[in-house]
């Protein structure tokens, strides 16, 4: 529960709990957060809430190294063996991006609901062009970037990618970029 609203679990390991934050704590700065287990609550523990707090997945689960990017095709992962090239329109998985366009309701299957943050996206010291950033639809707490890779963009097994949301920086990954 966060501030009393129950908040969707997406997946749990022995030593973390993944929930998505309600979309109704939208605009609040601070929130209190207690777990249920068997009919125990634990004590609450508060955390502070931003109106976006961007971040790209990444293949290692670690949040650093080779980002989760799927070529032009949606299905196919890019990979060092497997690059991007330029020009393309990769897709990108991350969360955190805040206020979505239509509203979508907590725990709720995302249609095309477009984030409302001013979102910009580069690779290497070239910008991306953005076709699309919100909810991943069909997914729940997911968000996508559609970009095409700028034509004058590295070409490197690593080129840095780096994504603003709103004014906050996600964290640092990479992409491979071939020609």
């Amino acid at each position: 529960m966060v501030n009393n609203i129950p908040a969707p679990i997406l997946y749990s390991i022995s030593s973390q709990v993944a929930i998505q934050i309600p979309f109704e704590l939208a605009g609040q700065t601070i929130a209190l957060v207690v777990a249920q287990v068997g009919g125990q609550f634990s004590e609450g523990r508060g955390i502070g809430l931003a109106p976006a707090a961007p971040g790209i997945f990444t293949r290692n689960q670690a949040g650093n190294g080779e980002a989760i990017v799927f070529h032009q095709d949606g299905v196919t992962l890019v990979t060092p063996q497997n690059p991007a090239r330029r020009n393309e329109v990769v897709t990108i998985y991350g969360t955190g991006f805040g206020v979505l366009n239509p509203a979508l309701g907590t725990g709720v299957p995302a249609g095309a609901n477009l984030a409302q943050a001013q979102i910009t996206i580069a690779f290497g010291s070239g910008n991306g062009i953005i076709e699309y950033a919100g909810a991943a639809p069909g997914f729940v707490g997911v968000n996508q970037i559609n970009a095409r890779i700028p034509a004058g963009a590295p070409i490197a097994s690593d080129v840095p990618v780096s994504l603003n949301v709103g004014g906050r920086q996600a964290n640092s990954v990479t992409v491979a970029i071939g020609q």
